[in-house]
Protein backbone atom coordinates (compact mmCIF):
# COMPACT_ATOMS: atom_id res chain seq x y z
CA UNK A 1 0.00 0.00 0.00
CA UNK A 2 0.89 3.14 -0.82
CA UNK A 3 -0.06 4.43 3.21
CA UNK A 4 -1.05 2.40 6.31
CA UNK A 5 -0.29 2.06 10.18
CA UNK A 6 1.11 -1.76 10.45
CA UNK A 7 2.52 -4.36 12.00
CA UNK A 8 6.01 -6.20 10.51
CA UNK A 9 4.45 -9.56 8.79
CA UNK A 10 4.44 -12.14 10.91
CA UNK A 11 4.10 -10.24 14.51
CA UNK A 12 0.68 -12.02 16.35
CA UNK A 13 0.74 -8.40 17.69
CA UNK A 14 -2.15 -6.30 18.04
CA UNK A 15 -2.19 -2.82 16.41
CA UNK A 16 -2.70 -1.51 20.19
CA UNK A 17 0.43 -3.17 21.13
CA UNK A 18 2.84 -1.88 18.38
CA UNK A 19 1.43 1.35 18.51
CA UNK A 20 2.83 1.27 22.63
CA UNK A 21 5.85 -0.12 21.14
CA UNK A 22 6.66 2.62 19.18
CA UNK A 23 5.98 5.35 21.77
CA UNK A 24 4.55 8.09 20.72
CA UNK A 25 3.85 12.25 20.34
CA UNK A 26 3.00 14.46 22.86
CA UNK A 27 1.04 12.05 24.39
CA UNK A 28 0.12 10.11 21.30
CA UNK A 29 1.07 6.88 20.36
CA UNK A 30 1.67 6.04 16.73
CA UNK A 31 1.80 2.75 14.71
CA UNK A 32 5.06 1.79 13.39
CA UNK A 33 4.96 1.74 9.77
CA UNK A 34 6.61 -1.20 7.33
CA UNK A 35 7.95 0.39 4.17
CA UNK A 36 10.02 -1.35 1.75
CA UNK A 37 10.75 -0.47 -1.88
CA UNK A 38 8.95 -1.18 -4.93
CA UNK A 39 11.59 -3.28 -6.22
CA UNK A 40 12.29 -5.27 -3.29
CA UNK A 41 8.61 -5.96 -3.16
CA UNK A 42 8.21 -6.76 -7.03
CA UNK A 43 4.40 -5.15 -6.38
CA UNK A 44 2.52 -3.19 -9.60
CA UNK A 45 4.02 0.10 -9.36
CA UNK A 46 1.96 2.39 -11.22
CA UNK A 47 0.58 3.95 -7.70
CA UNK A 48 3.92 4.93 -6.31
CA UNK A 49 4.80 6.37 -9.30
CA UNK A 50 1.94 8.76 -9.07
CA UNK A 51 2.48 9.26 -5.87
CA UNK A 52 6.28 10.57 -6.28
CA UNK A 53 6.15 12.04 -9.84
CA UNK A 54 2.57 13.93 -9.34
CA UNK A 55 2.77 17.72 -9.33
CA UNK A 56 0.32 19.95 -7.81
CA UNK A 57 0.40 23.79 -7.67
CA UNK A 58 -1.61 25.62 -5.34
CA UNK A 59 -1.30 29.10 -3.98
CA UNK A 60 0.55 29.38 -0.81
CA UNK A 61 -1.29 27.51 1.97
CA UNK A 62 -4.57 26.88 -0.25
CA UNK A 63 -5.72 23.95 2.47
CA UNK A 64 -5.15 25.63 5.43
CA UNK A 65 -6.86 28.86 4.48
CA UNK A 66 -10.02 26.73 2.88
CA UNK A 67 -9.97 24.68 6.48
CA UNK A 68 -9.64 28.11 8.22
CA UNK A 69 -12.65 29.22 6.52
CA UNK A 70 -14.60 26.63 7.59
CA UNK A 71 -13.60 26.71 11.00
CA UNK A 72 -15.05 29.96 10.95
CA UNK A 73 -18.32 29.11 8.96
CA UNK A 74 -19.19 26.70 11.58
CA UNK A 75 -17.97 28.61 14.76
CA UNK A 76 -15.65 25.90 15.46
CA UNK A 77 -14.18 25.76 19.25
CA UNK A 78 -10.56 26.11 19.51
CA UNK A 79 -10.18 23.04 20.98
CA UNK A 80 -12.12 21.45 18.55
CA UNK A 81 -9.95 23.07 16.28
CA UNK A 82 -6.73 21.68 17.87
CA UNK A 83 -8.37 18.33 17.46
CA UNK A 84 -8.90 18.53 13.55
CA UNK A 85 -5.51 19.27 13.70
CA UNK A 86 -4.20 17.23 15.94
CA UNK A 87 -0.23 17.69 17.01
CA UNK A 88 1.80 16.54 13.82
CA UNK A 89 2.60 19.09 11.25
CA UNK A 90 2.54 17.49 7.87
CA UNK A 91 5.80 16.69 6.48
CA UNK A 92 7.83 14.90 3.82
CA UNK A 93 8.41 11.30 4.53
CA UNK A 94 12.07 11.11 4.90
CA UNK A 95 12.56 7.20 4.12
CA UNK A 96 11.58 7.56 0.39
CA UNK A 97 15.13 9.17 -0.52
CA UNK A 98 18.25 7.88 -0.84
CA UNK A 99 21.73 8.39 -1.63
CA UNK A 100 22.77 9.01 -5.01
CA UNK A 101 25.40 10.35 -7.60
CA UNK A 102 24.77 12.83 -10.36
CA UNK A 103 26.95 14.71 -12.86
CA UNK A 104 26.22 18.55 -12.51
CA UNK A 105 28.36 20.54 -15.02
CA UNK A 106 30.82 17.81 -15.67
CA UNK A 107 31.32 17.36 -11.31
CA UNK A 108 29.91 14.08 -9.68
CA UNK A 109 27.94 15.41 -6.72
CA UNK A 110 25.94 13.22 -3.67
CA UNK A 111 22.45 13.79 -3.51
CA UNK A 112 19.06 12.45 -2.63
CA UNK A 113 16.69 10.73 -4.92
CA UNK A 114 13.20 9.37 -4.50
CA UNK A 115 12.58 5.29 -4.42
CA UNK A 116 9.19 4.82 -4.35
CA UNK A 117 7.66 2.96 -2.09
CA UNK A 118 4.71 0.95 -0.44
CA UNK A 119 3.44 0.82 3.01
CA UNK A 120 1.78 -2.60 4.70
CA UNK A 121 -1.28 -2.71 5.31
CA UNK A 122 -2.81 -4.32 8.82
CA UNK A 123 -2.77 -7.69 9.22
CA UNK A 124 -5.54 -7.26 11.62
CA UNK A 125 -8.87 -9.03 10.24
CA UNK A 126 -6.78 -9.91 7.11
CA UNK A 127 -9.42 -12.92 5.82
CA UNK A 128 -12.18 -9.85 5.51
CA UNK A 129 -10.28 -7.57 3.66
CA UNK A 130 -10.21 -9.25 0.37
CA UNK A 131 -8.74 -8.30 -2.65
CA UNK A 132 -5.35 -8.10 -2.08
CA UNK A 133 -2.18 -6.41 -2.47
CA UNK A 134 -2.30 -2.71 -2.28
CA UNK A 135 -4.23 -2.52 -5.75
CA UNK A 136 -6.76 -5.41 -5.43
CA UNK A 137 -5.70 -7.65 -7.95
CA UNK A 138 -5.50 -10.71 -5.70
CA UNK A 139 -9.05 -12.35 -5.18
CA UNK A 140 -8.16 -14.56 -2.23
CA UNK A 141 -5.92 -15.48 -0.16
CA UNK A 142 -5.26 -19.12 -1.33
CA UNK A 143 -4.26 -16.99 -4.73
CA UNK A 144 -1.80 -14.82 -2.67
CA UNK A 145 -0.02 -17.69 -1.19
CA UNK A 146 0.26 -19.00 -4.83
CA UNK A 147 3.15 -18.30 -7.02
CA UNK A 148 2.13 -15.44 -8.78
CA UNK A 149 2.00 -16.62 -12.38
CA UNK A 150 -0.16 -18.77 -11.07
CA UNK A 151 -3.05 -16.11 -10.04
CA UNK A 152 -5.80 -15.50 -12.03
CA UNK A 153 -5.79 -12.92 -14.85
CA UNK A 154 -9.33 -11.93 -13.94
CA UNK A 155 -12.20 -11.86 -11.46
CA UNK A 156 -15.34 -10.57 -10.76
CA UNK A 157 -15.56 -7.92 -8.12
CA UNK A 158 -18.67 -5.94 -6.64
CA UNK A 159 -20.39 -9.00 -4.77
CA UNK A 160 -20.79 -9.43 -1.22
CA UNK A 161 -20.41 -12.94 -1.75
CA UNK A 162 -17.37 -14.40 0.63
CA UNK A 163 -15.90 -17.76 -0.19
CA UNK A 164 -15.16 -19.44 3.19
CA UNK A 165 -12.88 -22.09 1.45
CA UNK A 166 -9.52 -19.88 -0.01
CA UNK A 167 -10.56 -17.33 1.75
CA UNK A 168 -11.88 -13.86 -0.53
CA UNK A 169 -14.09 -13.19 -3.50
CA UNK A 170 -15.89 -15.82 -5.14
CA UNK A 171 -14.60 -16.23 -8.66
CA UNK A 172 -14.60 -17.42 -11.55
CA UNK A 173 -14.77 -21.01 -12.93
CA UNK A 174 -13.13 -20.03 -16.01
CA UNK A 175 -10.91 -16.93 -16.72
CA UNK A 176 -13.37 -16.18 -19.50
CA UNK A 177 -16.16 -16.67 -17.71
CA UNK A 178 -18.40 -13.24 -17.77
CA UNK A 179 -19.39 -11.23 -15.03
CA UNK A 180 -22.68 -11.51 -13.27
CA UNK A 181 -25.45 -8.01 -13.82
CA UNK A 182 -23.54 -5.46 -11.66
CA UNK A 183 -20.26 -6.57 -11.10
CA UNK A 184 -17.23 -5.65 -12.81
CA UNK A 185 -14.10 -7.14 -14.00
CA UNK A 186 -11.08 -7.06 -12.61
CA UNK A 187 -8.19 -7.64 -15.70
CA UNK A 188 -4.96 -7.91 -14.40
CA UNK A 189 -3.37 -6.81 -17.73
CA UNK A 190 -4.52 -3.23 -17.42
CA UNK A 191 -2.22 -0.44 -16.22
CA UNK A 192 -1.89 -0.29 -12.33
CA UNK A 193 -3.71 -3.97 -12.43
CA UNK A 194 -0.82 -6.26 -11.86
CA UNK A 195 -0.79 -9.26 -9.52
CA UNK A 196 2.86 -9.86 -9.11
CA UNK A 197 4.57 -9.49 -6.30
CA UNK A 198 4.95 -11.05 -2.56
CA UNK A 199 5.64 -14.45 -4.45
CA UNK A 200 5.85 -17.70 -2.53
CA UNK A 201 7.23 -20.12 -5.02
CA UNK A 202 9.46 -22.50 -2.99
CA UNK A 203 9.09 -20.40 0.28
CA UNK A 204 5.83 -22.56 2.01
CA UNK A 205 4.98 -25.82 1.49
CA UNK A 206 1.21 -26.77 0.29
CA UNK A 207 0.39 -27.51 3.83
CA UNK A 208 1.82 -24.46 5.11
CA UNK A 209 0.01 -22.69 3.04
CA UNK A 210 -3.33 -24.42 3.88
CA UNK A 211 -2.27 -24.26 7.66
CA UNK A 212 -2.23 -20.19 6.81
CA UNK A 213 -5.47 -19.83 4.59
CA UNK A 214 -7.61 -21.63 7.68
CA UNK A 215 -5.80 -19.20 10.57
CA UNK A 216 -7.57 -16.56 8.47
CA UNK A 217 -10.79 -17.69 8.81
CA UNK A 218 -10.66 -17.87 12.87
Amino acid sequence: MAGGFVLEAGEPRSLRQEGKKLGGHRGRHYFNVVQMPVTAIGTDRQQSDVLTTRRVHLPEDVVGKTIDQWIIANGTSEEAKQQIWGPRKNCQNQRVYVGARANHNGKNEDVLALEPQYRAGPLDGVWATAPYLHNGSVPTLRDLLLPQKERPTSFCVGSREFDPVNVGLVTKTQASDTCAAGLTEFNVSLLGNGNRGHSFEGKETDLTKLRLVSLGQN
